[in-house]
């Protein structure tokens, strides 16, 4: 991630955000559209079994996009379909541009493109899978999608390499969104750090510091009211650095210095 990417940053602060809120969902998505150049973007879990573990957010869509996708089209989804085909975009953290998935040519003679993507004003497609539910309780299947209408460009491989850098924290994120939704009853989540056992309360908060010598890095904590803290640093010109924190005291001292 560039130094001066702020609109990546913008997007990182909301997915942040909508672990406690889930209206911030929506502002991650804008953010992300302002970044790519997208018309619209989804999250969604499409092959999510029970409605309790269900979630579907889009910025840019015709209302009856939700609807007609999940009752019809899902399972005719030709970039679905292909990235099982050809083995790309299926593991947590892959990204996959539209036409590798499903050329153009063959995307022309569906019906899914005439009656449902090109009126939906989705044709150019960039997704990454925030999570492939290999560990259920951590999340479902989780797909987060942006798109361009038709008449622009598909998304490039730079968009892609650039996309996939911001995988760890919307991942992040999307495990504290579904370890608040058990409510406040002692739960297990995976993090990038682990498995952490905590009181499903979190405090979200972003610090500036120097990091190995780098100013102007930021830091962004989560905190649980039972004392464990998990986080992690973003270094202009390094990128995303994990930082792993288990109690409150010991290496948020050694970061103070630096502040």
């Amino acid at each position: 991630m560039a130094s001066s990417d702020m609109g990546l940053m913008n997007a990182v602060i909301a997915a942040s955000r909508a672990a406690s809120d889930a209206a911030r969902w929506s502002d991650m998505l804008t953010a992300l559209c302002r970044r790519f150049d997208a018309t619209a973007a989804c999250l969604h879990t499409p092959r999510s079994a029970t409605p309790d573990r269900a979630l579907f957010v889009d910025h840019g869509l015709p209302t009856h996009t939700v609807p007609d996708y999940v009752e019809y089209w899902s399972p005719r989804d030709p970039w679905m379909a292909g990235a099982l085909q050809k083995d790309i975009c299926v593991r947590t953290g892959e990204c996959g541009i539209g036409r590798e998935l499903c050329d153009w040519d063959t995307l022309y003679t569906l019906d899914y493109f005439h009656e449902f993507a090109a009126p939906t004003g989705v044709k150019g497609l960039l997704a990454m899978i925030v999570d492939d539910g290999s560990r259920p309780a951590a999340a479902p299947f989780t797909v987060i999608g942006l798109y361009r209408r038709p008449g622009l460009e598909e998304f490039s491989h730079q968009d892609k390499r650039v996309f996939e850098s911001v995988h760890a924290p919307l991942q992040l994120a999307l495990h504290a969104h579904w370890a608040l939704g058990r409510g406040r009853d002692a739960a297990s989540y995976d993090t990038l750090y682990g498995q952490r056992s905590a009181v499903s309360s979190i405090e979200i908060e972003k610090l500036s510091c120097t990091y190995d010598g780098v100013a102007e890095s930021l830091q962004y904590r989560w905190r649980t009211n039972n004392g464990v803290d998990y986080g992690y640093i973003y270094a202009p010109g390094r990128g995303w650095c994990r930082c792993s924190r288990t109690r409150a005291g010991a290496e948020l001292a050694q970061m103070s210095m630096a502040l």
